[in-house]
């Protein structure tokens, strides 16, 4: 690793003050996302740190990024804010140079790409039970200085063409991933109970719109072919530049590409209350059944036998085995923002086809949160 210092960063809840004022920093599908740090006064955080962060007695790390803009001396802003990105973040910040492969697995050419650049030039760990792909052999690959990120793009597209879609970045513990999207349901909801496991609303939309063609071209722009979707009577037509592959790899990945598209497009974004004495990470994998006995019913009654299908989020339905609840909603966990304060700790969740960003009510704990545990090379 290039840093061996980081900043470890474990909130617990006492009665004195705190010199943190809040915390902000949230997962994406592909990892770790932007953080938010504010202080009370300057502490011991220079650029290029790396911060992880523990939740109350939970001993998983929650979060790690890496420093990039610290406060400047003599600036009169109000609090002290530190604020970086995940490590995900190294891999559109590197580029692959002079790599080509012939009949090469999609696995095989995934690790060789992180054991020659990506660990080699970032922060960023390989672990190799986190690459799981599928069975696919590329003809042909030639990257020419081409970012990572760009590449694993293309390295996507081809493994979604197998019915299956798939996600790739770094996890909260500097570990690259390139697996399966999951989906388990991580948790059962429900909207308008008290409780662990209760949300206060839910308003799903749907407005994104489904590509229903694309325009493959190779990558010197000449035209290949056509790749419909069969989803959808609107037209919504895109024109695509392809990565420098065999016309039969193009093709592959183009109908990946186009896989991807076609998938659902509702959306939400709903709050959860983080438990303080068992806190559980949510990351941006898997899905949350949302249900509701708030009338009139929207889609389908479920009966209490359902509860016992073993697909409800290891039995967490928030206190409600009715024996009829309306089941709203099954929607991807796309995005998790963790937004801590001294008013207490919330977790902001993006469901569905549309990552949103949006503010959220913090719900209260009992208690403040107070102290904020810093140790360097832990």
């Amino acid at each position: 690793m290039i840093y061996d210092r980081y900043m470890r960063f474990k909130l617990v809840l006492q009665s004195d003050s705190c010199n943190i004022v809040s915390m902000e920093f949230s997962h994406t599908e592909r990892g770790c996302g932007d953080f938010s740090f504010q202080f009370a006064q300057y502490v011991g955080i220079t650029k290029a740190d790396i911060v992880k962060v523990y939740l109350f007695n939970n001993d998983n790390s929650f979060y790690c990024g890496v420093v990039r803009s610290v406060p400047i001396p003599g600036s009169t802003a109000k609090g002290f804010t530190y604020s970086g990105l995940g490590f995900n973040d190294y891999l559109g910040r590197v580029s692959a140079e002079n790599l080509a492969y012939a009949s090469k697995t999609l696995a095989y050419i995934v690790g060789d790409v992180i054991d020659k650049i990506v660990v080699l030039k970032t922060n960023i760990l390989k672990l190799a039970g986190n690459l799981v792909l599928p069975a696919i052999t590329v003809t042909f690959l030639t990257i020419n200085y081409a970012s990572v990120t760009a590449v694993l793009d293309a390295l996507l597209n081809i493994a979604n063409s197998s019915g299956q879609l798939y996600v790739y970045g770094v996890d909260q513990d500097g570990y690259f991933f390139f697996r399966p999207r999951s989906s388990t349901v991580v948790a059962t909801l429900t909207v308008g109970k008290t409780g662990d496991y209760g949300i206060p609303s839910y308003e799903p939309s749907d407005e994104q719109e489904q590509t229903t063609t694309l325009f493959v071209l190779r990558d010197d722009g000449t035209y290949l072919d056509l790749v419909h979707s069969a989803l959808n009577n609107d037209i919504f037509e895109q024109t695509v530049k392809a990565p420098v592959l065999s016309d039969i790899d193009i093709m592959v990945w183009a109908r990946g590409k186009l896989f991807a598209a076609e998938q659902g497009t509702r959306s939400a974004t709903v709050e959860w209350k983080v438990k303080t004495d068992l806190p559980t990470l949510l990351v941006a994998d898997g899905v949350l059944r949302i249900v509701s006995d708030i009338p009139p019913s929207t889609l389908v009654t479920v009966i209490q036998a359902a509860w016992g299908d073993g697909n409800w989020g290891d039995n967490l339905w928030g206190g409600n085995q009715n024996l009829g609840v309306t089941l709203c909603d099954v929607l991807d966990v796309k995005e998790v923002t963790y937004r801590i304060s001294t008013s207490g700790v919330a977790r902001s969740i993006s469901l569905g086809a549309v990552p949103l960003r949006v503010e959220d009510m913090v719900a209260r704990i009992d208690g403040r949160l107070t102290s904020l545990e810093v140790a360097v090379g832990v």
